[in-house]
């Protein structure tokens, strides 16, 4: 399926988007079945990482494997930053405002 008939394309307003993202490129739906979707983050190790806030879950895509929970509750966890050792912060609901998390890399 193409992004024309997905409705998923990538309408460049200025080129410096193509610094970031090859011309041509098309948007994938990778997963389905989620409420409302925010921060994704793209993790070095390979996966990425989003919230389904109404949900309260944290949740991983890894390319060949899918989706799959990694927190509940989440404490309605959102837009997610890494560091330079590749530690996630994330802006929560409740119950405090930010919280780091370590992956297994910066321990």
């Amino acid at each position: 399926m193409t992004s024309t008939e997905t409705g998923l394309g990538i309408e460049a307003v200025s080129p410096a988007i193509y610094e970031l993202v090859e011309e041509g490129a098309v948007v994938e739906r990778v997963a389905t079945g989620f409420t409302f979707t925010e921060g994704p983050i793209w993790h070095p190790d390979g996966y990425l990482l989003f919230s389904d806030m109404p949900g309260d879950v944290r949740r991983k895509y890894t390319p060949g494997k899918g989706a799959e929970e990694v927190m509940r509750p989440s404490f309605k966890g959102n837009g997610m930053t890494l560091d330079a050792r590749a530690r996630s912060s994330r802006c929560r609901g409740s119950p405090s405002p930010a919280r780091r998390s370590r992956s297994r890399r910066s321990r």
